[in-house]
């Protein structure tokens, strides 16, 4: 993409160029001052801006094509608070309109900022409470996924932005989903009338695009390639730890329990908790142990202990103000590990009581909603609910892509059979959904071939389960299967005990069904007979 114009930096005098009509912040490549543009003049700002070197492909000269329109990333603004840090790119397109990529982990966004109101009344950022919130926007109506509230003094840029940046300001920033819908409210300057943002998750793969940092140039600048395994020694007890760079910066100390922050150069205790625990016994899949899942090689970067406590109690977390002091484990507690690949991302799985085991794959397309946490199938009817409970962390050991401690609590709701599940997890600020089907311990067995968790199926069976588990989409529950076969199953029990009393019937009216026979009352002893059933099994299967 040609260059607007081009001038000299008023700090260091190196060449700046300017590529997009809207930018009114400029960032010097050479020396990073923030400079303001005014018509073809910069003008240094006296604020100089430096990013932390993360691992991300994306830099700005990338360019690439969305939904048939080619694009040229201009810029950066990257948000650090204190549960990580994620990019907003500037995405210029090719008739000069500005549209926005954010990247959060491996999850990334499109969207574009909305210039014409649509029909529907955006909720206050005070009256926003996940799993509560509901509204309507133009065609969709939207349930809350994210809520963040982000000093902007930790915020960096490069290259060109459409606004100034402030020096001091708090962002106040909720994201929303509806199916496949992302939708950004930027509240940082109305609490009342936000800026709303609307788009899609993508893919990188399908934008095609072009002028990506090479490995080369990441381990340079971060020192470290994205998605490689690091080991450093905890700073609170000494202890060996290990975590993925570029993908996962808040280790929990296997032997402390201590909380520490890789992001920068330096590894910084952000809690420390002195209670060395016998974890060695906890899970069953080690730190750092390696499997084989269709032809990937994962391992094992994080796991945490939960335990089980009412659903009621958890739910109440979600509000501010409405906190049970204690709450009471109840139930059968279980241990979930966070596996990576680099080339696939994250992996969840899930070890419950009696040596069972599922996958959890989280849903970058929500289900269905006809309220908050009430999935609809295709003909608008709901899909089963199973069960809410809520899970407490007991500890947590190794590498998160965000900050896990010892108490926090979550509110869980699920959906479908307790074969395959559709999962809504909650806590006070953030929502997502995930599928979870359950698998037998002999596949586990044969990924793991080190771990003696069962006798190992065939690898190609136990593949086959991985990948149909993670097809599974929200649409599958969508279209109302997990229902069906539960109502099917209650029914099936209805009839068969229907059945039961009906012979009861029979075998007690027997002389009187006799003497009906022996006259002209054969006719009568038959509808009778049929409609004694048909209650029986109305009652029966609306009692099941």
């Amino acid at each position: 993409m040609a260059s607007l114009f081009h001038t000299s930096c008023p700090q260091c005098g190196a060449n700046v160029e300017v590529q997009s009509a809207t930018a009114v912040t400029v960032v010097c490549g050479s020396c990073h001052s923030m400079l303001v543009r005014s018509g073809e003049q910069l003008a240094a700002s006296g604020r100089h801006s430096v990013l932390l070197q993360d691992f991300s492909p994306l830099q700005v000269g990338t360019n690439g094509s969305y939904k048939g329109m080619l694009f040229t990333l201009v810029g950066r603004l990257q948000v650090q608070y204190e549960g990580g840090s994620w990019n907003e790119w500037h995405a210029l397109l090719h008739d000069g309109r500005s549209t926005w990529l954010s990247e959060s982990a491996d999850l990334f966004v499109f969207t574009e900022l909305e210039t014409a109101a649509q029909i529907g009344e955006l909720p206050k950022f005070e009256d926003i409470q996940i799993g509560a919130t509901w509204f309507s926007y133009g065609p969709k109506s939207y349930a809350v996924a994210d809520i963040r509230e982000a000093n902007r003094s930790r915020y960096a840029a490069e290259g060109e932005l459409p606004y100034i940046v402030p020096e001091n300001e708090v962002a106040k920033v909720v994201d929303c989903r509806s199916t496949d819908t992302f939708m950004t409210l930027d509240y940082t300057n109305d609490n009342k009338r936000p800026e709303v943002f609307i788009g899609q998750g993508v893919e990188l793969s399908v934008l095609g695009l072009q002028n990506l940092r090479t490995k080369d140039q990441i381990q340079e600048s971060a020192g470290r390639l994205k998605g490689s395994a690091q080991g450093s020694k905890c700073p609170n007890c000494g202890g060996t730890v290990q975590w993925v760079t570029g993908v996962a910066t808040h280790v929990v100390c296997h032997y402390c329990q201590s909380q520490i922050d890789f992001s920068a150069e330096q590894a910084v205790v952000v809690e420390t908790r002195n209670m060395r625990m016998e974890q060695d016994n906890a899970f069953t899949l080690n730190l750092g142990s390696q499997a084989t899942i269709m032809r990937q090689q994962w391992w094992v970067i994080g796991a945490m202990k939960q335990s089980e406590v009412a659903g009621n109690a958890a739910r109440s977390t979600l509000y501010p103000g409405n906190q049970p002091k204690i709450l009471v484990p109840e139930g059968d507690p279980w241990c979930e590990y966070l596996l990576y690949a680099p080339e696939k991302g994250f992996l969840w799985l899930t070890e419950m009581s009696g040596n069972r085991w599922a996958i959890a794959k989280t849903l970058n397309t929500w289900p269905q909603l006809q309220m908050p946490l009430r999935p609809i199938n295709d003909n608008k009817r709901p899909v089963n609910l199973l069960y809410d409970y809520g899970g407490q962390v007991q500890y947590a050991a190794g590498a998160f892509y965000w900050n896990v401690a010892p108490k926090d609590v979550t509110y869980y709701t699920d959906f479908g059979t307790e074969k395959k599940k559709l999962s809504a997890a909650l806590t006070a600020f953030e929502q997502s959904w995930s599928a979870v089907t359950e698998i037998p311990a002999a596949a586990v067995a044969a990924w793991f071939q080190n771990n003696q968790i069962a006798k190992p199926m065939e690898l190609g069976q136990a593949n086959q389960l991985a990948q149909n588990a993670l097809r599974v989409e929200a649409s599958h529950f969508n279209a109302g299967a997990g229902a069906a076969a539960v109502n099917t199953a209650s029914n099936a029990v209805g009839s068969n005990k229907a059945m039961i009393w009906l012979l009861i019937y029979l075998v007690l009216n027997f002389p009187a069904m006799l003497m009906g026979l022996m006259g002209d009352g054969l006719f009568g002893v038959i509808i009778v007979t049929l409609i004694v059933h048909w209650i029986l099994k109305m009652i029966f299967n609306k009692n099941t």
